[in-house]
């Protein structure tokens, strides 16, 4: 039942993990940032914090935590957009922002940079009415979880050419969604 990050976690440079989940915290995310910011967002790999009631948008802060491997904000209060800049993290692998209202995806070609996101959870974030082509660009994605969000399209046959045998996990349910499924075996 903790209540707020203290600012001397910004100062925890060798933290690498921070599990705050199930937390009563009512503070903007870019607050929560702030208060890791120092050296703490030089070392952080891994920040799970999900199920608070963080609110606000993922703001341009994020780039300064260079480490980060695994962002899970999931079911928090979070609105508004995305920063492109959290797509400019250079060690990103998994990402969920599931159960927020979240949007401002970026395009397919501000994308082809990332090749190394493996888990990507953006259940009820706004991506819609088109499908979202930029995930096409993910090539070593497998989990993604795009339900609930707002597609209202044809999904390109060129999105079941993409992760041949490891994609492990796709939930595409809740959305109105048409197209043929090729054999993926």
């Amino acid at each position: 039942m903790l209540d707020g990050i203290p600012k001397y976690f910004g100062s925890l440079c060798s933290l690498e993990t921070l599990f705050f989940d199930n937390n009563s915290v009512v503070v903007t995310f870019p607050d929560f940032l702030n208060n890791l910011s120092g050296c703490t967002s030089l070392s952080l790999q891994s920040l799970f914090a999900e199920t608070n009631q963080l609110t606000g948008s993922l703001p341009d802060e994020i780039q300064k935590f260079t480490s980060l491997l695994d962002v899970s904000l999931s079911e928090n209060l979070l609105k508004g957009t995305i920063s492109k800049k959290l797509w400019e993290l250079p060690k990103l692998q998994n990402l969920d922002l599931s159960g927020n209202s979240l949007q401002g995806f970026p395009s397919s070609d501000y994308m082809s940079n990332l090749s190394d996101i493996e888990f990507i959870r953006l259940s009820s974030c706004n991506l819609g009415p088109r499908f979202p082509k930029w995930i096409q660009n993910l090539k070593n994605l497998t989990s993604l979880d795009i339900a609930n969000t707002g597609i209202s399209d044809t999904i390109p046959l060129e999105f079941w050419d993409t992760w041949p045998s490891w994609l492990t996990f796709l939930n595409l349910s809740s959305k109105n969604i048409s197209g043929k499924v090729p054999d993926l075996s």
